[in-house]
């Protein structure tokens, strides 16, 4: 179990809000706070097809495209 501290201004608020929703305040802080990340770690060989399905997606630049059209509207 954790404890914190908060002001009374704060605690009344928080009993509040979980009264005005007919759950407990332990209840009402539990739903503030977000689920926790999946640990679940994608492999490399999707993260390698996410990458090419969005660097191919769009328009295809000609094959002589050059640095000198990436800057052509500044120095």
């Amino acid at each position: 179990m954790i404890s914190i501290q908060i002001d009374q201004y704060t605690a009344a608020m928080l009993e509040q809000q979980a009264q005005s929703r007919g759950i407990s305040v332990a209840e009402y802080l539990r739903s503030l706070v977000p689920p926790p990340s999946s640990t679940v770690r994608p492999r490399w060989d999707e993260l390698e097809a996410e990458i090419v399905a969005l660097s191919t997606a769009g328009e295809a630049r000609a094959a002589d495209f050059s640095r000198a059209d990436i800057y052509l509207d500044h120095d």
